[in-house]
């Protein structure tokens, strides 16, 4: 399992959500939101369901447990800091 986070060189709670991710240990990849594709940008608005107004926007990518090769991903969205930080105290 692979948190990604998107978001902005500016962003603080982008920054916030790092720290929060390392601070566990968990594994995670930052991707800039200018340095995507419009196709990509839709793809994940796809993914959570609706046009992102803020950053950070966070997703966990992990295997597709439906196929047995490890090479089939899928992508769930998390929300944003707030819903991160709420989604690792449940664990």
């Amino acid at each position: 399992m692979i948190y990604e986070i998107y978001g902005t060189p500016t962003c603080g709670f982008c920054s916030t959500a790092i720290k929060l991710l390392e601070s566990k240990g968990l594994e995670y990849k930052y991707f800039d939101l200018a340095d995507l594709s419009d196709d990509t940008q839709t793809e994940l608005m796809n993914v959570a369901g609706h046009q992102f107004r803020t950053v950070p926007q966070i997703f966990i990518e992990q295997h597709d447990e439906r196929f047995d090769n490890e090479r089939v991903r899928k992508r769930t969205y998390v929300g944003g800091y707030t819903e991160l930080k709420e989604s690792l105290i449940e664990e």
